[in-house]
């Protein structure tokens, strides 16, 4: 089963490079904007959430305050051309920086940090223990 990721991003541009990247690390993806992320949270059920810090009308950090609270255990990184640390956001629900713009190094860095936890927490697992 491929892993899916959701980007939410008010840039067209810089989610499609980030789409095409995480296609050749074959990863399902699905592109939001800051409007439609919730809904698409729910009806995609990604493994990972990219979100960008600066949109329109909602910083990413905020917005990923919001998802966390319906979904605790997906896993969610801010990507930003600021050079913030994770440490920045110690008091926040973010698991992971992504510095943009986004190099397939740097994108699978931050992919493995989080890799551990991934399927190991899913909050979409339907399996029953018996």
């Amino acid at each position: 089963m491929r892993k899916k990721a959701l980007l939410v991003n008010d840039s067209r541009f810089e989610s499609l490079i980030l789409r095409d990247l995480l296609n050749k690390l074959d990863y399902d993806v699905e592109i939001a904007d800051e409007f439609d992320a919730i809904y698409e949270v729910e009806q995609f059920r990604p493994d990972i959430i990219i979100v960008n810090y600066i949109m329109q009308e909602i910083t990413g950090n905020e917005l990923i305050k919001k998802i966390k609270i319906d979904q605790p255990t997906v896993k969610c990184v801010l990507s930003s051309s600021n050079d913030f640390q994770l440490s920045d956001f110690y008091d926040e629900p973010i698991d992971g920086i992504l510095r943009t713009p986004a190099s397939i190094i740097g994108l699978k860095d931050v992919l493995f940090q989080l890799s551990a936890s991934v399927y190991k927490n899913s909050p979409y697992d339907d399996f029953d223990e018996d």
